[in-house]
């Protein structure tokens, strides 16, 4: 069996490592748990593309719990199945670069699970949020279920900027978005500000927080604005 610095010395090469310690609870936190899992797949050979797939069903486990069972255990099941995607997202990485089987199926398999749990997360916040809304430090009468159409619009907002970024790469080339795309290249505010809004880091982290401390209505709002700051910034840096 592969050891683990033999694993992290083929997937994490200085380029790699460059990028992905921007994300400082996903590299710091998560990456670790990646690695074990990744360990004893590869030595039983499964694929990248199988842990992927596999991956996909825990944002729709969570999407469930937090829509149906709107109680604190359906929201810890809800959360804990983003975190297991947030693992085994670092999981099908490592696979295809240690096995050296990167393709382009399965990186489009890889986009399409991110976005559906982005899609989830947004969603499964507005909805805690709508079935609990918590405490507000000022009187505040919103309807709950303003805080649903906040979560959807905040998914798309993640979304929409994403896929014009893919159109652009595919008509303009991927230098043209390198400053949007390439984390290495991110000035010391936006990376907090990614820190901040990731779901494989501070995103989930404050979201729990939210839940444990009865904030899911400003969670909501707080994430909502950002949001809308995120798409709106990305849009004119990708259209300018």
């Amino acid at each position: 069996m592969i050891t683990y610095k033999q694993l992290v010395e083929k997937t994490m090469p200085p380029e790699k490592k460059a990028s992905a310690n921007k994300c400082i609870i996903g590299h710091y936190l998560l990456r670790p748990v990646s690695n074990v899992i990744s360990i004893p797949l590869i030595s039983r050979g499964v694929s990248a593309t199988t842990v992927t797939k596999i991956s996909g069903i825990f944002p729709i486990i969570s999407l469930f719990m937090f829509l149906l069972f709107p109680n604190a255990l359906g929201f810890w099941i809800g959360w804990g199945a983003i975190l297991i995607w947030n693992i085994l997202d670092g999981v099908d990485g490592n696979i295809a670069r240690y096995t050296e089987t990167c393709s382009k199926m399965g990186e489009l398999w890889d986009a399409a699970v991110g976005w559906l749990a982005v899609i989830v997360f947004y969603i499964g916040m507005g909805a805690v949020a709508f079935f609990n809304v918590g405490f507000f430090p000022v009187p505040i009468n919103i309807s709950p279920s303003v805080f649903l159409v906040m979560g959807g619009i905040s998914a798309i907002d993640w979304i929409f900027p994403r896929l014009i970024m893919q159109k652009k790469s595919v008509l303009l080339g991927e230098e043209s978005v390198s400053d949007v795309k390439q984390r290495s290249n991110y000035s010391i505010p936006k990376l907090l500000f990614f820190n901040i809004t990731s779901i494989n880091g501070g995103a989930a982290v404050i979201f729990l927080l939210s839940f444990c401390l009865n904030l899911m209505g400003l969670c909501m709002i707080f994430y909502f604005i950002l949001s809308m700051a995120v798409a709106i910034g990305s849009i004119y840096s990708l259209l300018k």
